[in-house]
């Protein structure tokens, strides 16, 4: 065997090692819960910070309305509407919660076998062209598979890394929000179901301007909330969006019309 044939098949042993291995012991890895005990830990604090926010926005949502007089309703209308907000944040999650391993599953058990494969084929049949496509496109397709396994490989932990730096910044916050928003709703249902009228009336007097004072306040949870909301958006939806788009940035240049490896392959 000739120095050039016997180098073909060390290639074409290894690309079929790295296709076995991948399908095999990385795929069972990658897709292990055990291997995303961080992640899925991170992704189920955030969810319960969720759901504690939506106990307390419909937790006020129903404390205001005992307020006497209409002067509470428009932020308990506000306040009932945030659900829709939650749902969606919710839905991110688990959403997140569930890619994170069958990406591993799917990058490393077919497309970076498949990407192999092709690679193989291509070396072992060694034509410039294989009727209706190239050699060099057909390497460079499987280039771009291996890419974009790895891009739906990386997108939720690299996520979640960047949105956990995001939630530690306001969680001191969100924690102050959950307490003020049931700390008011809990004290106006208390008060308000004494069958002594003249404790609600107590209850009113120590905030400063009465009812309207009480109503501010929960302007102010209602505000709180909303931040706290426009935080987990960000974290939950927007971030990951981002990272798509730089990880497809990042495998666009590396797969341009100059990228080297292409250059490299098209010259075999």
């Amino acid at each position: 065997m000739d120095k050039e044939k016997k180098k073909l098949m060390i290639i074409v042993a290894v690309l079929a090692l790295i296709a076995i291995l991948s399908a095999t012991v990385v795929a069972n890895w990658t897709s292990s819960v055990e291997h995303h005990t961080k992640a899925i830990a991170a992704l189920d604090e955030k969810k319960d910070n969720v759901l504690k926010l939506a106990a307390g926005a419909t937790a006020s949502s129903a404390g205001i309305t005992l307020i006497p007089g209409d002067a509470g309703t428009p932020i308990a209308d506000k306040l009932a509407d945030l659900s829709k907000y939650f749902l969606l944040i919710l839905c991110a999650i688990y959403f997140e919660k569930y890619l994170i391993t069958l990406t591993g599953l799917l990058s490393f058990r077919f497309l970076i076998p498949a990407a192999c494969i092709l690679l193989i084929i291509t070396y072992l049949w060694q034509r410039e062209d294989y009727g209706f496509i190239s050699r060099i496109k057909i390497r460079r397709f499987a280039g771009k598979l291996v890419a974009f396994g790895m891009i739906i490989y990386l997108l939720v932990p690299v996520s979640i890394l960047l949105s956990g730096a995001i939630e530690h910044t306001y969680q001191d916050s969100i924690n102050e929000t959950l307490e003020a928003a049931q700390k008011n709703a809990e004290a106006i249902e208390k008060n308000a179901s004494d069958e002594d009228e003249s404790a609600w009336k107590r209850f009113i007097s120590k905030f400063e301007n009465g009812v309207s004072g009480l109503v501010d306040q929960f302007e102010t949870t209602l505000s709180s909330l909303l931040e706290a909301i426009a935080v987990l958006i960000v974290t939950s939806c927007l971030i990951p969006i981002l990272v798509l788009v730089f990880l497809v940035w990042i495998a666009k240049t590396l797969f341009g019309p100059e990228w080297a490896l292409a250059s490299a392959l098209k010259k075999r």
